[in-house]
């Protein structure tokens, strides 16, 4: 779908989503593999010095929402355009390389999300490097990040890497290994399925505060996978549960089943909560309702001081300059070339 085919008539047809991750995690590339996916003909950016200092925006059409996409800049020297990022955005992609694990500064990235309230995607990327593995790249981001990281896809594998994943709820296999993606059924008792299966519907009937779920799952009845979807989004929206999908920066596995959840999973602006408001002086405000019928209410995420270049000035010769001034001066002429005229010739 073009972005020309969706209609915004709502907040709840928004959906504004930044990505962060450290420097060299496949950030940017999962942003442009985003945008390739929806935008024909799109060719991608060419990624600089400047580009990777400053917060990004790109919107794109997904299903029937229209998402605005911001990639904030991973080094961090540049943690201010990352802050006004979070500000913008009502959900997160956090991108983590499965090839270099989590350090301290993804660590401080995760908790300027947590600060915010941010829900969050865990996109793994780099599963191709030689030395990565999912199962413990996994335990590393639940050990760092907490028992609410929980994968909802798990990869498969082909002789060059990574090729595709496999949903845990719906039981689809997403090959991508022949360009486009090809979906089909596998079996509840595959081995790495079962591994992670069983926790994940646990947990969302957990959140879900449903009993008599939980009643029918301990009774060993199969869930429909709808119900189960859905409490997933609702958990998702909520900041509770954090869903890891295997990606890849250089060839898009992952790409449609990150879309699928942003479009599904993610809030929507009104649902996301204003921040407190206060008068210039510093009293405080009621917050402000998301009201789109309502007055306007807007908040600066950033501020940028351009610098200002000096006007050109043209440069008049010195001695075009004199002349003028003498001519100013002495109309008839100055005073020393009058008597030179009066004056004969010396031999």
């Amino acid at each position: 779908m073009s972005a020309a085919q969706v209609q915004v008539t709502s907040p709840d047809d928004v959906r504004n989503v930044v990505l962060i991750g450290n420097a060299g995690s496949g950030k940017t590339s999962l942003f442009e593999q985003l945008l390739r996916a929806r935008l024909v003909g799109y060719r991608g950016e060419k990624e600089d010095a400047e580009r990777a200092a400053q917060l990004y925006l790109a919107s794109l059409a997904t299903g029937d929402v229209w998402v605005n996409l911001l990639d904030a800049p991973g080094h961090p020297d540049f943690v201010g355009e990352l802050r006004a990022g979070i500000r913008a955005a009502d959900a997160a992609i956090f991108v983590i390389s499965a090839a270099d694990g989590i350090d301290g500064a993804a660590q401080a990235l995760w908790e300027e999300c947590t600060a915010a309230g941010l829900p969050r995607i865990i996109a793994l990327t780099k599963l191709d490097a030689g030395h990565a593995d999912f199962d413990a790249s996994v335990a590393d981001a639940q050990g760092k990040f907490g028992e609410g990281v929980l994968p909802t896809h798990v990869p498969t594998l082909g002789p060059d890497g990574i090729i595709g994943n496999i949903g845990l709820l719906s039981l689809e296999e997403h090959d991508y290994s022949g360009g486009d993606v090809v979906n089909h059924k596998v079996a509840a008792d595959d081995s790495h399925v079962e591994t992670y299966r069983g926790p994940l519907i646990e947990a969302i009937i957990q959140e879900s505060e449903d009993d008599s779920l939980m009643d029918r799952y301990l009774e060993g009845e199969e869930l429909e996978v709808d119900t189960l979807l859905d409490d997933l989004m609702k958990a998702v929206a909520t900041a509770n549960l954090f869903p890891v999908i295997p990606v890849s920066s250089a060839t898009g596995v992952g790409v449609e089943e990150l879309l699928r959840l942003i479009e599904h999973g993610f809030p929507t602006p009104s649902a996301h909560p204003n921040p407190p408001t206060t008068t210039p002086a510093g009293e405080d405000l009621p917050t402000p309702a998301t009201d789109p019928s309502g007055p306007l209410v807007a908040q600066v995420i950033r501020t940028t001081t351009a610098a200002i270049t000096p006007r050109p000035t043209r440069r008049i010769p010195t001695t075009t300059t004199r002349s003028a001034w003498a001519r100013s001066r002495w109309p008839s002429g100055p005073p020393w070339s009058r008597e030179a005229r009066r004056s004969p010739a010396r031999s």
